[in-house]
């Protein structure tokens, strides 16, 4: 008896089931695999942007400023040659979710004091959402390229997205000097920045006891630095930094010798480390002690009064040729104006030469401007200004409007008047008259804010007022600091600003040494 074989099998529905499945399982591993290194490359991503953003704030704290650009796989330097970081990081260059492959999208903001860094995510990473993201100094991931933030910044003060903060704060005044900056008396003393974005500051003077010009900077990783001086005797000197961003921290002064009455332009290269002439140029007659210079990129223009009152020569400076010209401006080298005083001249970014001063045959306040060193034009400031007992000029954070604050009458009492010439006439900034009976006083303009220090000749006092850049007579000023100093010295001598990151920092005399106040958060 034959028993009968059962066939096995599968049916063809049974085998396309099964291939169904396997394929299931295969795209969903591929999709987890997928999903995984996903997640892999945003996580590479995001630590790119921590690292790159620990990179940039070092480079802030060495240079004050964050960089112009950035260079995906090339070194992060700094113009003095530190090694911030060895290799700028590349994204891994493969589409996740929303985002398409690309290097990461930095710009420099605010002429260097924020900046955003463009990236993108493909999934959620450490609470960061997918999508695309802006790295900023305030937050690793904002939906906007700028934060608008006015953190640690206090009244009056722009934030990085220019507009003014309103956080009220309360200060006191610091001693920050250095005890070897002393002298009986002094004949000509200044401080100036030679750049926000390297956080430092100059401080000259003439002793009277050598008649030597000397000079210090205050740099905030190093503190005092006695910077190499020229070793002729001064009568006057004017100090001054490039209005124009320089890439190294050298500043100038333009001074007058008292050996031969000659006027010589100094070069203070490389943050102190060489001093040297830039050249000597001989003028007709004695120099009275009214001088002033100031640098726009490679140009330097110097000029000064004549002793016998008799007119304002001008000299114009091609630094890298060291070449002077008494030409600039037509026949400027003779004089451009007879019986002045209280001389202030500027350059700005349009290449014009602005000189403002005061008539002594008229007794009236007058300005003059030379553009493409053609030919001078003079006019009055007719009702804003009638007279000037001194004076003191800036130029706006776009080197573009030029600012004067002049002691002038106010209604019949001594003040300070601040104006803007916006580009056809001069504005009062603020109240025409904010400060009543100063002794001294010194302006200089921050992030397009007006700084004044000055003494206060009936309280003896020291204050310092600031005010948004704009051409608007109802708007107040207000204080960065108002109070009683113990400083009982020569009030009536000099007082030099410079302003650092929003920081005042004032120089002037107490008891024959040469204090440095700034700013404190009580």
């Amino acid at each position: 008896m034959f028993m009968k074989k059962n066939k096995s099998g599968y049916t063809l529905i049974e085998i396309i089931s099964v291939l169904g499945i396997a394929v299931l399982l295969i795209v969903i591993s591929a999709a987890g695999i997928n999903a995984v290194r996903g997640h892999s490359r945003d996580a590479k991503r995001l630590n790119d942007i921590q690292e790159l953003s620990s990179a940039l704030s070092m480079y802030r704290q060495e240079t004050g400023f964050y960089p112009v650009k950035i260079t995906a796989g090339e070194k992060l330097v700094t113009p003095g040659g530190k090694v911030i970081l060895n290799k700028i990081p590349t994204p891994p260059l493969i589409k996740d979710g929303p985002c398409a492959p690309g290097n990461y999208e930095y710009e420099q903001i605010d002429n260097g004091r924020s900046y955003s860094l463009k990236y993108c995510l493909g999934y959620q990473v450490n609470r960061v959402n997918p999508g695309n993201c802006y790295a900023t100094p305030q937050s690793i991931c904002s939906k906007v390229a700028k934060t608008c933030s006015c953190q640690n910044k206090c009244g009056g003060i722009l934030d990085n997205c220019g507009n003014p903060c309103n956080n009220p704060c309360s200060y006191e005044w610091v001693d920050v000097s250095k005890d070897v900056m002393s002298a009986t008396s002094i004949k000509s003393l200044q401080s100036d920045e030679l750049s926000d974005k390297y956080g430092s500051f100059v401080i000259g003077y003439i002793n009277d006891k050598t008649d030597l010009m000397e000079f210090y900077l205050h740099d905030y990783e190093k503190g005092w630095i006695k910077a190499k001086s020229p070793d002729y005797k001064m009568l006057d000197f004017s100090l001054f930094a490039p209005n124009y961003p320089n890439e190294k921290r050298n500043f100038y002064a333009t001074a007058i010798e008292l050996s031969d009455y000659m006027i010589s332009t100094y070069l203070n290269k490389d943050y102190g480390n060489d001093s040297s002439i830039v050249d000597k140029v001989a003028y007709s007659g004695k120099a009275a002690n009214y001088i002033s210079g100031n640098a726009f990129n490679q140009m330097v223009i110097s000029s000064y009064l004549r002793e016998d009152n008799n007119g304002v020569m001008l000299l114009n400076l091609d630094v890298n040729g060291k070449v002077f010209d008494k030409s600039v401006c037509a026949n400027s080298g003779d004089g451009f104006f007879s019986k002045t005083e209280f001389l202030k001249t500027k350059i700005n970014s349009d290449k014009g030469i602005y000189a403002v001063f005061n008539s002594v045959a008229d007794n009236k306040a007058m300005w003059g401007r030379c553009l493409g060193f053609e030919k001078w034009e003079f006019n009055d400031f007719n009702e804003e200004i009638k007279q000037i007992w001194d004076l003191k000029m800036d130029i706006d954070a776009n080197n573009k409007n030029l600012v004067i604050t002049a002691k002038a009458d106010c209604g019949g009492k001594l003040g300070l008047a601040t104006l803007m010439y916006a580009g056809d006439k001069w504005l009062p900034v603020g109240e025409k008259c904010s400060v009543i009976n100063p002794a001294a006083y010194d302006m200089k303009i921050f992030e397009d804010m007006v700084y004044i220090t000055y003494i206060d000749s009936l309280k003896s006092s020291m204050n310092t007022i600031r005010h948004v850049l704009k051409p608007d007579d109802t708007s107040a000023w207000s204080y960065v600091i108002n109070k009683e100093t113990n400083y009982n010295g020569s009030f009536d001598s000099q007082v030099a600003l410079a302003v650092i990151d929003g920081n005042p920092y004032v120089t002037l005399i107490n008891s024959g040494k040469i204090k440095v106040l700034t700013t404190q958060k009580k």
